[in-house]
């Protein structure tokens, strides 16, 4: 009998013990880094990275792996099958994370449609009817579309704009999380000086799902918002040392009432005395812990990572600076560009990892994320390397026009008001980036800063700069807390770039300065930093930056930019094989370290600075301008002295034109021969001419800028970049579309000519074409030597392009007094028809062009901001 006891009450501890880890919540450990993760997870997470399929018009589907960067601009369509098994489909909500997609993106689960999401690269969460959802196979669907004409053009026409082209990015995720959960935690640090303590103000968001399910079940008659009315909640936040795992402050206790698929805040403060500060030499993580509870049961924990510190701006001997936890602190910056084109999350997450570990060992300690919003797992690096970083508005070079449109303006207030409510909370995120090169004191841009800038102050505590030009006039600083001036890279000359630096200096009195700066480098070209794109002279340019910088006493520096990054457009300024790589960085694409990198990093540290080679380097002639340019001059002088009526035409066509194009219209015998050859030379100094132009700007980011607006086609500048740093083949192109352009213009006159009685021919409008065009020939001379004369003053390019447009207008008048006299119409009729036609194809093109490329606005930008 009394084992029996034994076994009894043995029996009844090992059934109460299992009672008691029954009704304990379950745990699952998450595997996948994210941005904030509970401490004790309560959730579920799928990670749905990997095999998907892949269409462009939902018949022809091809297997594919996500994440990954597409590279053709048109709607793709992605779609998979997960599984959530029976025991945990009723027992969780469901919620999918997606970390970055470009652009909008339809998300359909099981053939339903669950709404239309604008990406933007920013990561976002949906939450997930159960009703959707079943049991084992489900069924997914993404359809992803490009970003919106206009957005679009902003990004092309911006020359360095970094390229992301279009789908799924970075990772999907799927997560289950109890009915009553907590779905986001903003908080912000007050620094109270007297006592060297924080309040910690935490807006603290609570969703909750159509049906409690994983705790209790509601009684047969409940509706599930009678359910959630006498249930009981509540929430209290906790601050926690990461090191000792201790409780450093704790929040009351706040009940609250849910509703089925409501999302409330509750407000949370805590005081935090005598924290350790948080810097980027110490940068001392804690951990803010929010836990949920019904009925005193818990059913949410959530933690995020938060640290203190205090950045606050300085004004010292007529100076502003930084002041970090009481300290002066100097801004050592650097542009980071994130590399879309991993396979995997793993690969992603091992790249961005010994990038800060390179920028850290650099010295520097804030980076800058200008195109698109960082990836989640980076600035979980930087909170925990100690490393700042600012976040820009993606406004970059956008006219004021194009800025005002609606399109625009929503796009840009939804991406900054979701990346406020994403990334905030971040101690290493200290500025928002508002606009860089946008054309200063405009209505629109004004507009645009006061609707941007509210908006920041209302939602966060972090402070607000932008970037200006050095041409920048009537620079506003409303709104703005520091100031970040582009040191333009064509600025060979040092003292230059110090005078004009000193010039905002005086202008921008009462705000921190910080220079932006950065040039961009031939990889293989090792010359000495006598060859203004050589590694040397990267290195050499940062020397003399930083030196200018602290002469000045300047706030900081932001270096652009640490990496190579591949661009949206081509790229001319460099003669580089690879067009669409911006070789800006101190390490290349595949983070091979460049000189400059050893030479910021002894700026940063105050060392040593490496040795750099001078080299020897002269830009030279290309001697094929002279040579093309004596042999054309050659043969129509070999023509004037050869062939009596030769000389004879060429004087009369010049001097006495009307007599001229009398003999044409009589049927006087006239040398094609001659003609053709006439035709040769005039094509062969149109190509010498604009070759030189084309030769000498090939460096000029001005020039690149106006290839964009007159050649929108990607795959045309391509090939016109090309043929720009091949002179010789430019100057050949040049001269065949002059020669094609003259049998076009001869062909549309014999159309004309089918309306009057005179009998004329290709061949009769062909020589008046030719021969019209005889003052061409007086730009040989000039154009031989015009590469040379750049040199020596650049104003000869608008006396050159002043000499060019007074010939076209003369040609153009020769040639429809010429129509006159050869088709035997009245000069008023030939004048009248021929401007209107002229005039229509005008019209259609600049129509074209300003509808399709918004031209009027980016010429107004061009000669506003880029020539100035």
């Amino acid at each position: 009998m009394k084992n029996l006891y034994k076994f009894l009450i043995l029996l009844s501890l090992i059934l109460l013990s299992n009672q008691l880890l029954i009704s304990q919540p379950i745990i699952i450990r998450d595997t996948v880094a994210a941005l904030e993760k509970p401490k004790v997870q309560l959730r579920q997470l799928i990670n749905l990275d990997g095999k998907w399929e892949r269409s462009y018009n939902e018949d022809d589907w091809e297997a594919f792996e996500i994440p990954y960067c597409n590279s053709i601009a048109k709607k793709i369509v992605y779609r998979r099958v997960f599984d959530i098994k029976p025991e945990l489909l009723d027992k969780y909500s469901w919620h999918l994370n997606f970390l970055g997609i470009e652009d909008e993106a339809e998300l359909y689960i099981n053939d339903k449609f669950i709404g239309k999401y604008l990406g933007a690269m920013i990561p976002f969460t949906v939450k997930i009817s159960n009703k959707y959802l079943q049991a084992n196979n489900n069924r997914i669907k993404l359809v992803v579309s490009p970003a919106s004409s206009f957005v679009l053009l902003a990004r092309k026409m911006n020359p360095y704009q970094q390229n992301s082209s279009m789908g799924v990015l970075r990772s999907i995720e799927l997560v289950g999380t109890s009915n009553v959960w907590v779905s986001g935690a903003n908080y912000k640090n007050k620094f109270i000086g007297n006592s060297n303590s924080f309040l910690v103000n935490t807006t603290i968001s609570i969703s909750s799902s159509e049906l409690e399910q994983n705790l209790a079940k509601p009684q047969r008659n409940d509706s599930s918002s009678n359910y959630f009315a006498r249930t009981h909640f509540s929430v209290e936040a906790a601050v926690i040392d990461k090191q000792t795992n201790i409780s450093i402050a704790q929040s009351n206790q706040i009940t609250f009432q849910c509703q089925a698929e409501r999302t409330i805040q509750q407000e949370a403060n805590l005081t935090v005395n005598s924290p350790t500060l948080w810097s980027p030499a110490n940068p001392y993580l804690y951990e803010l812990v929010i836990k949920i509870k019904k009925n005193g049961v818990l059913v949410d924990e959530y933690s995020t990572t938060i640290a203190f510190t205090n950045l606050t701006i300085n004004r010292d001997d007529r100076q502003y600076s930084f002041l970090l936890n009481g300290q002066h602190f100097d801004i050592k910056g650097i542009e980071y560009y994130e590399n879309f084109n991993f396979l995997n999350y793993e690969q992603m997450k091992k790249q961005i990892e010994q990038d800060i570990v390179m920028i850290k060992s650099l010295g520097a300690n804030l980076i800058r994320v200008k195109n698109f919003a960082p990836h989640p797992y980076l600035i979980e690096l930087c909170n925990k390397h100690g490393l700042f970083i600012i976040i820009d508005v993606p406004s970059h070079r956008i006219p004021s026009k194009i800025l005002a449109t609606v399109e625009i303006t929503v796009r840009l207030k939804n991406i900054a008001d979701r990346m406020i409510s994403y990334y905030n909370s971040n101690v290493s995120l200290i500025a928002w980036g508002l606009s860089s090169g946008i054309i200063e004191n405009t209505l629109e841009f004004k507009a645009y800063t006061k609707l941007i800038s509210n908006l920041i102050r209302a939602n966060s505590d972090k402070f607000i700069y932008k970037e200006i030009d050095f041409s920048a006039k009537n620079v506003s600083c409303d709104g703005i807390d520091f100031l970040c001036i582009r040191a333009d890279r064509e600025e060979l000359n040092f003292s230059e770039v110090k005078f004009q630096i000193v010039n905002k200096l005086t202008e921008l009195k009462n705000k921190p300065i910080l220079i932006s700066y950065g040039m961009l480098v031939l990889p293989n070209n090792h010359n000495g930093y006598s060859d203004p794109f050589s590694n040397e002279y990267q290195a050499y340019y940062i020397q003399s930056i930083n030196t200018i910088i602290k002469e000045l006493n300047l706030a900081g520096s932001v270096l652009w930019s640490f990496n190579d990054y591949e661009l949206s457009s081509p790229m001319l300024i460099l003669n580089n094989d690879e067009q669409y790589l911006c070789t800006s960085g101190i390490v290349d694409i595949n983070r091979s370290q460049r000189k400059s990198f050893f030479t910021l990093q002894a700026h940063f540290n105050n060392e040593k600075e490496p040795l750099l080679n001078a080299g020897s380097y002269k830009d030279s002639l290309p001697i094929s301008y002279i040579i093309i340019g004596i042999a054309v001059s050659l043969i129509i002088l070999f023509l004037i002295n050869r062939f009596r009526r030769f000389r004879e035409y060429f004087f009369r066509s010049m001097f006495r034109p009307y007599n001229f194009y009398a003999d044409i219209r009589d049927q006087r015998i006239f040398s094609t021969v001659q003609s053709f050859f006439l035709a040769i030379v005039i094509a062969f100094t149109l190509g010498i001419f604009f070759s030189s132009l084309f030769y000498f700007y090939k460096s000029y980011e001005a020039a690149q800028f106006l290839y964009k607006i007159i050649i929108p086609c990607s795959f045309c500048q391509e090939l016109l970049y090309k043929l720009i740093w091949m002179p010789e083949l430019m100057m050949l192109s040049v001269a065949v579309v002059s020669f094609i352009l003259i049998l076009i213009i001869a062909a549309i006159l014999r159309g004309f000519a089918i309306f009057v009685s005179n009998r004329i021919f290709f061949k009769d409008t062909f020589i008046i074409t030719v021969w019209a065009g005889t003052p061409f020939t007086l730009l040989l001379p000039l154009s031989i030597i015009l590469y040379r004369l750049l040199f020596i003053s650049p104003e000869i390019f608008w006396v050159s392009m002043a000499s060019l447009i007074l010939l076209a207008f003369w040609i153009c008048s020769r040639i429809l007094r010429s129509v006159a006299v050869v088709f035997d119409v009245s000069k008023n009729k030939v004048y009248l028809a021929g401007t209107s036609f002229l005039s229509f194809i005008a019209l259609i093109v600049i129509t074209f062009y300003q509808l399709n490329f918004a031209s009027f606005a980016y010429i107004k930008y061009f000669l506003n901001n880029i020539i100035n």
